[in-house]
């Protein structure tokens, strides 16, 4: 049975959905089915699903996404961010029989909280239209019940102090089985951090030295959202049908803008005092996981 060697844990926005592409469209790669199975979910979860997920399919159940329609791939692989949290993947995981390796992608913490906020008040219907992202994030300190559908809203300032999950994973897997990555180093320097990574993997780096690196899954901002909470509803039912991309591309046209809606004085404000509050956390990520955080530090310092 075909099971993943290589898992693209997280943290949620912060290029898993193109980290993921990026590797599967090399060679001797071959990405899941879908890129989040989300299989070793929290019952908890908002991604959760009860008809498909380790507690009521176990393994056997996990390698229907791994179809090995290139049975000689080197890395088989599947990105479901949330993982980086979810003690099911935790305790798992890592016991399945390919002994899989962890790739933790990450972005400094406010502007992974911002794009969340952005996301989840744009692409979805978990955060009602019209809260500031100032209001937003005092929600999120006293985890409000109106987040309470969406973990990684409720949760998105305790998530984004990386080091104490992933403290918990290197105790879990050892060092030498997972790697951090930081999406600012894939932004400013996409061909030499890929090939380092893919060295790392045991695949052939020369691949990303003309490669076209696409973007995936970009946060979008909604024009009507009367019209996007139909979209949300529609496009479940449509999501593994021929009619789901064109579908999807003619309503981005309509009804999105790629701009991102410009934050007032007071959300600015809250997002510099929110910018400044991980610095303890993030000198022991330093620390603790060897990472030259200096694009962070001169976000702060800016």
């Amino acid at each position: 049975m075909p099971l993943p060697n290589l898992i693209i844990a997280g943290a949620p926005k912060c290029g898993t959905s193109s980290l993921f592409q990026w590797i599967a469209d090399h060679p001797d790669a071959e990405g899941s089915l879908v890129k989040e199975t989300c299989y070793f979910a929290d019952p908890e979860s908002h991604v959760f699903d009860p008809a498909t997920n380790f507690s009521t399919g176990g393994v056997a159940g996990y390698g229907r996404f791994f179809p090995a329609a290139n049975p000689r791939a080197k890395v088989r692989l599947e990105a479901t961010p949330t993982y980086i949290y979810a003690r099911t993947a935790l305790q798992h995981l890592p016991e399945i029989s390919t002994r899989p390796r962890f790739v933790f992608l990450l972005r400094e913490p406010s502007r992974q909280i911002l794009s969340t906020y952005r996301y989840y008040s744009n692409n979805w219907t978990y955060l009602k239209a019209g809260v500031a992202f100032a209001d937003f994030l005092e929600m999120a300190e006293r985890r409000d019940p109106a987040l309470a559908s969406n973990e990684l809203l409720q949760d998105a300032i305790a998530n984004a102090r990386y080091v104490e999950s992933l403290a918990h994973w290197r105790d879990r897997v050892g060092p030498d089985r997972m790697r951090v990555v930081l999406l600012e180093d894939l932004q400013e320097r996409r061909a030499e951090a890929m090939a380092d990574l893919a060295a790392w993997l045991g695949l052939d780096p020369r691949f990303y030295a003309d490669y076209g690196f696409p973007r995936e899954n970009e946060t979008y901002r909604v024009r009507s959202h009367a019209l996007q909470a139909a979209n949300v509803r529609l496009r479940g039912l449509l999501a593994r049908t021929p009619l789901y991309k064109p579908v999807r591309a003619l309503y981005r046209r309509m009804n999105t803008d790629k701009a991102p809606a410009p934050l007032d004085d007071r959300d600015r404000a809250a997002l510099s005092e929110l910018l400044q509050s991980f610095a303890d956390a993030n000198d022991r990520l330093a620390r603790e996981f060897g990472l030259d955080l200096a694009p962070w530090r001169e976000q702060a310092a800016a």
